[in-house]
């Protein structure tokens, strides 16, 4: 999605690869983009307090997400079911702000130039340059970034079933979190629970993911001070912009 902004929406500056809403762009943009996944999880903080902050949260099939892995360790999966219920649970919180908005991943990679369209009428102030299902043509990512999206290429639908490939993986996740197949009903990803049946004779991997699941309480808390922070800091920025 960063990929598709800075190459399809008329900007001043981006960050490179990933930089949290926490951190002011140098130069004082008129319009910046910028990337950080976790960022969903504290949105909340932050959107309410600075009227130039906008916001999309992509939303993806969580088996899609919970057997991603990354090259900073390509042997563990990335994140686990917990940390996708988490963000979803955060974006609630925000579903009727204007300013926040929720692109569906399935939805992008089928259609991209109507999800561009859909932007740039929802926030008229975006104009449209080139169009997302050329991104790549033009697209020039740091190497983190790259390393990331595997490389640049067209956008396709390919690896929307992926999960597909890593059923023992999904299988521990739906055994740990049995509320799995729940999200999947309510969000139209799957009609029944019929698609359990594929799991039935698998072996669970029960590998731990890069991002453990539990955390002890003294990281926690860290994390929550260091955050509390971060976001009385840039409520004092926003303040002084106006």
């Amino acid at each position: 999605m960063l990929s598709c902004m800075v190459n399809g929406f008329r900007h001043d500056d981006a960050c490179e690869h990933e930089m949290p809403i926490f951190r002011e762009p140098e130069g004082n943009p008129e319009i910046f983009f910028s990337k950080q996944p976790s960022d969903v999880r504290r949105a909340h903080l932050v959107l309410p307090e600075d009227p130039n902050l906008f916001v999309i949260c992509m939303e993806r099939d969580p088996r899609s997400v919970i057997t991603s892995v990354h090259p900073i360790d390509p042997k563990r999966y990335f994140a686990d079911f917990r940390i996708w219920k988490d963000s979803h649970e955060s974006a609630l919180k925000l579903k009727d702000d204007p300013r926040f908005h929720v692109v569906r991943y399935e939805v992008l990679v089928n259609d991209p130039d109507a999800v561009q369209t859909e932007l740039a009428n929802l926030w008229p102030f975006l104009q449209m340059t080139d169009l997302f299902s050329e991104f790549y043509k033009k697209a020039k990512p740091t190497l983190k970034a790259e390393e990331a999206m595997s490389g640049v290429r067209p956008i396709s639908t390919d690896r929307i079933d992926g999960w597909k490939a890593h059923l023992p993986r999904i299988k521990a996740q739906v055994e740990k979190y049995p509320e799995l197949s729940t999200y999947l009903k309510a969000f139209g990803y799957e009609e029944n629970d019929d698609w359990l049946e594929a799991l039935v004779d698998v072996e669970a991997n029960r590998t731990s993911s890069y991002f453990e699941d539990s955390g002890s309480w003294l990281r926690s808390l860290e994390q929550v001070i260091r955050y509390r922070f971060r976001v009385a800091a840039y409520k004092r920025r926003a303040k002084g912009r106006g």
